[in-house]
């Protein structure tokens, strides 16, 4: 595919990581979705002549997709490579996801790093642009800028689409915070020893 389309070859890529994904959490609903968004685009490109952006998962149909699919992952681990009746966790009386400690966390369960503000934690799988959760209890902001309009994965986009300077207001919004992340993860850490 990306031989074919070069110039889409980060789009489909990333499309090509998002089925995955959703294979792994729902089995055999990707294609479902895969078929369904596949129609969707090519309709739009039809009748409406827009181009369709592959590389954003389409939540609306995702939900439709999914809606009463129990997703596979361990309910104890929350791991996709066993169920909860096979977890060590388990089986070592180890707390399960729903009980939850109140620990603060370096990385999430795919090893990237955990972000704060103010207290609370970003989403990483929003920040990556892959958060599928229809209410999701995690902040949905950018971890590099603080926006809520923006993950991460598409800081520079906005940042280039955004040619206009920010205002000192603004500036002094964002600096504070930055300060108060700071000073949160500083007191959490200092919790944590």
């Amino acid at each position: 595919m990306g031989k074919a389309y070069p110039q889409k070859k980060v789009e489909l890529e990333q499309y090509e990581a998002d089925i995955n994904e959703i294979s792994q959490n729902y089995g055999p609903c990707f294609y479902t979705y895969h078929k369904m968004f596949s129609a969707k685009a090519a309709a739009a490109i039809v009748e409406h002549n827009i181009v369709i952006n592959w590389s954003k998962v389409d939540d609306k149909l995702l939900n439709l997709v999914t809606h009463n699919v129990q997703s596979r992952a361990c309910a104890h681990c929350g791991e996709f490579d066993h169920t909860s009746k096979f977890c060590e966790k388990a089986k070592h009386g180890i707390p399960t996801l729903s009980q939850g400690a109140t620990h603060i966390r370096n990385t999430d369960k795919r090893g990237r790093p955990v972000s704060y503000i103010a207290g609370a934690e970003l989403c990483n799988n929003y920040n990556y642009g892959t958060c599928y959760r229809r209410e999701c209890k995690l902040m949905h902001a950018c971890s590099q800028c603080g926006s809520s309009g923006h993950g991460m994965k598409t800081f520079g986009l906005a940042k280039q689409q955004t040619k206009q300077p920010r205002s000192n207001n603004e500036n002094a919004k964002l600096d504070k915070l930055s300060n108060l992340s700071k000073a949160s993860q500083t007191e959490m850490t200092k919790a944590n020893i």
